[in-house]
């Protein structure tokens, strides 16, 4: 999925918001990995289940804050669109 997203163009003015994303989404998939080995190495998976929460809080910023993006950008996702589920989520209040 990181790849993917890393493989998408972005405005100028999302990159740097398409960056955190991208760096949140690696730090989840790292530590999703690392959780894996948490009983045959729990010197690697034990530091994963510390970490995880922070990891998908910066992961849910990151969300939010391209939701924020995409709403002043007057862009937004009907029912029909795969957008529509992830970003509903992350609606401004």
């Amino acid at each position: 999925m990181v790849a993917d997203a890393a493989a998408l163009v972005v405005p100028r003015s999302a990159a740097d918001l398409h960056l955190k994303f991208l760096n949140a989404a690696g730090l989840v998939g790292s530590t999703l990995s690392n959780l894996r080995l948490i009983l045959s190495d729990p010197i690697v998976g034990l530091p994963a289940l510390k970490n995880y929460s922070d990891n998908v809080a910066e992961l849910e910023t990151a969300l939010r804050d391209i939701n924020t993006y995409l709403s002043g950008q007057n862009i937004v996702y009907n029912k029909a669109e795969s957008g529509y589920t992830l970003f509903k989520t992350f609606e401004t209040q």
